[in-house]
């Protein structure tokens, strides 16, 4: 009866119990993997704990955070100091373009050539198979201007630096042709064939017109250009501008 207790008691132990006390190999694979986990594991640390490659890493990466800072910075101050550059340049644009308008205003018509001249003029006049005559020696003097009509109509264009302006003037023109004097040389005058005062008047003014005509042929425009490129040229040296081009 004891031994078919003990045997009894055998049986008894449940299979779960009997199977991890006579199989213990599931233990040692866990520990294997416990192992390989353990390796694992040192490895990262040792890498984590690498104090050379993390200094490195930092040096670099303040470098290049300050390097980016300070470019940045670089960038902000040149942009600015740009634009309160032309902010300044456009300010001193527009005072020269004012004052140059305002000396071209002042000067309104041009006269850069003048010619003075004088002439005689004598008229003759017969009649009844010339017992009748009349004639007027008259002698005048008259004044021809050339110039530049309206300087105000010109046009301008300023450098951005200030300091070279291209100028557009209109051309050159007879501003005018006036009788200064007219004074009576000699005369005689017959009640058959009186001369006129507009008889007179009319051959001092083909007179006149003839004298024009040849200051013209003469080249006097040309050289009223040229004098009135002379005189601004200065003018504007004196306000400050180095490179001038006058044109028409």
């Amino acid at each position: 009866m004891a031994q078919d207790k003990l045997v009894q008691g055998k049986e008894a132990i449940p299979p779960k119990k009997r199977g991890r006390i006579d199989n213990p190999e599931p233990l040692i694979m866990e520990s294997e993997e416990q192992k390989e986990n353990s390796k694992g594991k040192a490895k990262a640390s040792r890498k984590l704990r690498n104090p050379k490659s993390s200094k490195k890493k930092s040096f670099f990466h303040r470098f290049f955070t300050k390097l980016f800072l300070w470019l940045l910075l670089l960038a902000i101050i040149l942009v600015a100091a740009l634009f309160l550059w032309q902010q300044f340049s456009k300010v001193e644009i527009e005072k020269k373009y004012a004052l140059v308008s305002q000396e071209l205003q002042r000067c309104s018509e041009l006269t850069t050539v003048k010619i003075n001249y004088s002439d005689i003029v004598t008229l003759k006049k017969s009649a009844i198979m010339g017992m009748a005559k009349s004639y007027s020696i008259v002698k005048f003097s008259g004044v021809i201007r050339c110039g530049i009509e309206n300087l105000g109509d010109s046009r301008m264009y300023i450098d951005q630096d200030g300091k070279g302006i291209t100028l557009r003037i209109p051309v050159a023109k007879v501003l005018g042709n006036d009788i200064q004097e007219i004074a009576v040389f000699d005369e005689q005058q017959s009640i058959f064939v009186p001369i006129t005062t507009q008889e007179v008047l009319d051959q001092v003014d083909f007179a006149r017109e003839d004298t024009l005509q040849k200051a013209l042929d003469s080249g006097i425009l040309a050289e009223s250009e040229q004098q009135a490129r002379s005189l601004l040229t200065t003018i504007l040296s004196n306000m400050g501008f180095q490179q001038i081009d006058i044109q028409n």
